[in-house]
């Protein structure tokens, strides 16, 4: 289970970065300047949110957390695009992909999400580290596969906290959703069980992902068991609300004095 810090915005931090100089936290909907249907710590400029009351929202992130670095925004499409951030990444600049990945101390990795998976990894010593988008897409395109495959350490050294997302109860998948799925690797059929309604399927994401995880090799792997849609309060939902904001997921590796 997540560790919930004790202040105003109500932050999330996986259990293995209690100690030791890699840093990691989810943020909630607690808090913040945005205004309905953003409400409140909306993280995110492309949803239609005021931008100003989004700027106070970063600004604040930033703050309470003392982040080294602004954060590695990336402009995610659902792809299999992994990126490596280092010193000369310009923050400013969105790199269109859905993974990004560092062994640079003090450069903040971020992922933004309303139901979909964010995946915070770091290795056993603590040298490199990776935050992920996935939704279905990313995971029928291996997005996370190819992060792991990408990192400069063996996958068995690597653990990953999967941080809240929709749950299966909630995700409604039409069957050509489930055929891709099914075609790609037939044993992906275990992660659905079919809807009440016709033709459609519900997904175990974060399921689907700890398998993928575990196929090429990470077996360390943390559940936040958290449901976006279920846990209104504390969540945003795209599923739940359609117009609404975002959460981040950032990881780092803090500079050592």
């Amino acid at each position: 289970m997540p560790i919930f810090h004790q202040n105003e915005l109500g932050f999330i931090q996986p259990e293995w970065t209690t100690t030791g100089s890699i840093k990691a936290f989810t943020t909630t909907r607690l808090g913040g300047a945005s205004q309905p249907p953003y409400d409140g710590f909306n993280l995110a400029t492309h949803v239609g949110d005021s931008y100003p009351d989004v700027a106070v929202n970063r600004q604040q992130l930033i703050s309470s957390l003392s982040l080294p670095s602004s954060p590695c925004w990336l402009d995610q499409v659902h792809s299999d695009r992994v990126i490596q951030c280092t010193k000369n990444t310009d923050s400013t600049f969105l790199p269109q992909a859905d993974a990004s990945w560092t062994d640079q101390h003090n450069r903040v990795l971020a992922v933004m999400t309303a139901d979909c998976l964010p995946l915070l990894v770091r290795d056993v010593s603590g040298t490199v580290v990776a935050a992920i988008h996935a939704g279905w897409k990313g995971l029928l395109n291996q997005i996370i596969i190819k992060t792991v495959s990408q990192l400069p350490v063996a996958s068995d050294q690597l653990e990953v906290w999967i941080g809240p997302a929709i749950s299966q109860p909630y995700f409604e998948v039409g069957q050509e959703v489930h055929q891709q799925f099914v075609d790609v690797d037939e044993r992906y059929r275990s992660f659905f069980a079919q809807s009440s309604a016709t033709g459609k399927w519900l997904l175990n994401l974060p399921g689907l992902a700890e398998f993928q995880l575990n196929q090429c090799g990470v077996t360390s792997v943390l559940q936040s068991q958290l449901c976006s849609y279920h846990q209104a309060e504390w969540f945003y939902s795209y599923r739940r609300e359609g117009q609404t904001g975002r959460m981040a997921s950032l990881i780092w590796i803090e500079q050592s004095d």
